[in-house]
């Protein structure tokens, strides 16, 4: 899958371009545009790696308590 037109969110950088993606993994990415007919159009929009809430205050209510 090629994604066209993105705000491509980077470690120290946000570049506009194009994103390859295979079986799930990130395989490439330009500043340029791909030229392949079945490019999608990310029209503009910001394209970065998926979030994970790691908020943790009530963990404890789900794990036993360690026994003294």
């Amino acid at each position: 899958m090629i994604i066209n037109n993105v705000k491509l969110v980077l470690e120290d950088d946000v570049v506009q371009g194009s994103l390859e993606i295979e079986g799930g993994v990130i395989r490439a990415f330009a500043e340029s545009p791909s030229s392949l007919p079945e490019a999608l159009d990310g029209e503009g929009g910001w394209l970065l790696p998926g979030l994970i809430e790691l908020h943790t205050d009530n963990l404890d209510k789900f794990l036993p308590r360690a026994r003294r």
